[in-house]
């Protein structure tokens, strides 16, 4: 059963994901490192459904606005000039159930889903629902944001994350979880730091078949759909005390309408799903072990990397390495995608562990969008005096070199 609601509904009850691009035009995907900020899922805003449309006339501001719904005036992040065709951002709901997964994964305290994001309601094995976001422009106009650079990612509207080291839009997308009696069974969420052009919507009217809009350069083209893959972390819900059942998967886009729309009427999507009674057993994650089919990519991944010998160094010192051969200094030697990721001690750590960690320079012509895909760090260097360097490419399976090198 899918079902197509409309959106920007109340905030004071609150709630609001991508897959395979099959039969459409696609272009790589995002780095991992997309994810949000909001309550854990278990203190996260409720909301009730009773079947009904969750639709209002009223702007917020006490006049009526049939198109922005709930929508309080406040300035728009997105540039159209005036008189310009406006986006309109919608949600597939047959994607959100297509690739849907149900797994258990261990999240450490220093990982930036417990840490940061508070995406699972609490550090160690949880069990979660993966499942795919994906988000097409059907209306007339782009959605534009622009170059990612401090100038134009302010607050309220932006927040830069820490964990990931890049802005976050606020209010991209919420995900809830319903029982078939309306009750609120699990909630997630979801702030975007990229959007561009993924995939080219089969059937589009006029629709140039090239990507417009990366990272380096954010939006959606009309026509195109961004995509948030399952694999993405923040990427689902965490059911860990959900009993097993038919329930409804609800996603909302644009939920503090911050990006301008000719339509906000079709931002939230919902697909009944089954969760099934919860077998299998939590594995302690391992970076250098084989990555789970789909769950490959990004710089956060726990999967598919490959260890060096254990380097000393002065405890306390600064230690830069990389196999970068495109920036000055040169640092060892690059080909394809490869990833940086600095373990203290002996062994490998996972990406909450870790002491520092890189895809793309962005210092040297890197990073989302741009043309430098080599990889170097600076960190501090462990009272231990050892550490242990991990490499791997974007995708785990990619063919990449990286020969790694220290500075003098």
């Amino acid at each position: 059963m899918l079902l197509a609601l409309a959106a920007c509904s109340p905030p004071a009850s609150g709630g609001g994901g991508p897959p395979d691009a099959s039969g459409a035009d696609s272009t790589p995907a995002r780095d991992s490192g997309a994810m949000d900020s909001a309550p854990s899922p278990d203190a996260g805003p409720t909301d009730t459904f009773d079947g009904s449309a969750l639709t209002d006339t009223t702007d917020g501001a006490g006049g009526s606005d049939g198109a922005r719904p709930y929508c309080p005036p406040h300035p728009d992040v997105t540039t159209q000039p005036d008189g310009a065709p406006l986006p309109n951002l919608t949600v597939l709901a047959e994607r959100m159930s297509a690739r849907a997964t149900f797994s258990w994964q261990s999240f450490s305290a220093a990982s930036c889903d417990v840490r940061e994001e508070r995406c699972v309601a609490a550090a160690g094995c949880r069990r979660i629902l993966r499942f795919d976001l994906v988000v097409a422009n059907v209306g007339a106009g782009d959605l534009y944001l622009g170059p990612p650079n401090p100038a134009n990612r302010m607050p309220p509207t932006f927040e830069h994350s820490a964990c990931h080291n890049h802005y976050h839009l606020l209010g991209f997308a919420e995900f809830r979880l319903f029982d078939m009696m309306g009750r609120q069974a699990g909630y997630g969420h979801k702030q975007s730091f990229c959007l561009l052009d993924m995939e080219r919507r089969p059937g589009a009217p006029d629709v140039p078949r090239a990507q417009r809009y990366a990272c380096n350069n954010q939006g959606i083209h009309a026509g195109w759909a961004d995509i948030y893959d399952r694999s993405l972390d923040c990427q689902y819900i965490d059911v860990t005390d959900v009993p097993a059942g038919r329930y409804r998967l609800q996603a909302r886009i644009n939920t503090e309408c911050h990006l301008r729309e000719s339509d906000y009427s079709d931002n939230i999507a919902e697909v009944d799903i089954d969760v099934p009674p919860a077998t299998g057993t939590c594995v302690a994650p391992n970076p250098t072990g084989p990555c789970p089919a789909g769950m490959g990519r990004g710089l956060l991944r726990d999967c598919g990397w490959t260890a060096t010998p254990p380097r000393a160094c002065a405890p306390g010192s600064r230690v830069t390495l990389g196999c970068d051969n495109r920036c000055m200094p040169p640092l060892g030697t690059c080909a394809g995608d490869p990833m940086l990721r600095v373990c203290p001690g002996m062994a490998p750590c996972t990406a909450g562990g870790a002491l520092a960690a890189n895809d793309d320079n962005t210092a040297c012509g890197g990073g989302d969008g741009g043309t430098n895909t080599c990889s170097r760090v600076t960190f501090s260097c462990p009272e231990t005096g050892m550490y242990t360097v991990l490499t791997g490419p974007y995708q785990a399976g990619e063919t990449y070199t990286c020969d790694v090198a220290v500075a003098p």
